[in-house]
């Protein structure tokens, strides 16, 4: 089985924090997010696809990472030019001639279920990891759903405005090595703004029996301000202040500040303060402050 954590996206919800860094790559706790993913992981061989844009800042990450990784690097530079993630998996596939049962992960989440459990459930079937958020609310044009009947897949939406449950993929597959030229098969018959993989799972859900992982505990889909937050104040347990950063005669309520900053005589909240910035004098609620941001006195 390979392994494949997808890391080529832009994160434009999270800009200017992607600006210059991608996703996984951004602190939580002070450790990459891709690094909580790579430590689940119970064997080496490890494929990384990720983008031109971003190629140099995962080569110093590998530098570091104990475990042996293969970065795959997809020639687009922006938004506009990407694959999407089922375009992404297929170029893969082709490239490095893929024929062994493929493990997909999306490399912007925390997952805090067993990686080794998941697997131990996989029975030839496509495997998809769903959690169950029991709010129907929460899930309407946010996630991707699945519709189950006697344990099995047997249907998919894909961002819903109406959901029929709350059962929400988080981004993780298995699928067999039978599957694979499937990928390719799908590209050509769907329209590209439906390259997603709710798409592709509820059209393969549709030619073959799909089985699914429900598991309980936190799961952090860091795709805004919030969610970002939220998973930096869960895993350091208050407010999270990086390596280098300096706090003085400030308020710093629901926020995260990042390496080598400087807040001084302000009042922060719910914010996100990139690296190497510097505040003074202000009072800021729910805003993004871009790396190398100096600020005073508004």
């Amino acid at each position: 089985m390979k392994t494949l954590i997808m890391a080529g996206g832009y994160a434009t919800r999270l800009m200017p924090l992607t600006e210059k860094r991608a996703k996984p790559l951004l602190p939580v706790a002070g450790k990459p997010i891709i690094d909580y993913i790579i430590e689940k992981i119970p064997y080496d061989g490890i494929i990384v696809s990720t983008n031109e844009k971003f190629r140099r800042e995962f080569e110093i990450w590998e530098s570091k990472v104990d475990k042996n990784i293969d970065l795959f690097i997809e020639k687009t530079r922006k938004e506009e030019e990407k694959l999407g993630t089922v375009g992404a998996i297929n170029y893969l596939i082709k490239k490095k001639k893929i024929d062994e049962d493929l493990f997909v992960i999306a490399g912007d989440n925390i997952f805090e279920f067993d990686f080794n459990d998941f697997i131990k459930s996989y029975k030839d079937n496509p495997l998809i990891a769903l959690y169950d958020i029991k709010d129907k609310n929460k899930v309407k044009g946010k996630y991707g759903i699945a519709i189950l009947e006697k344990n099995k897949v047997r249907g998919f939406q894909e961002k819903p405005e109406n959901p029929r449950s709350t059962l929400v993929s988080v981004g993780c597959y298995i699928y067999p090595k039978d599957i694979l030229p499937l990928f390719s098969e799908f590209l050509k018959k769907t329209e590209k703004k439906k390259d997603a993989p709710g798409y592709f799972n509820e059209w393969l859900c549709k030619r073959k029996e799909m089985d699914c992982f429900i598991f309980h505990g936190n799961w952090y889909d860091i795709g805004d301000r919030e969610s970002y937050i939220k998973a930096n104040m869960d895993y350091s347990g208050k407010v999270y202040i990086g390596e280098n950063s300096e706090i003085v005669n400030s308020k710093i309520e629901n926020s995260v500040i990042l390496e080598n900053s400087k807040i001084i005589d302000s009042s922060v909240r719910g914010c996100v303060i990139d690296r190497n910035s510097e505040l003074q004098g202000v009072d800021i609620e729910d805003c993004i402050i871009g790396e190398g941001t100096k600020i005073r006195k508004c």
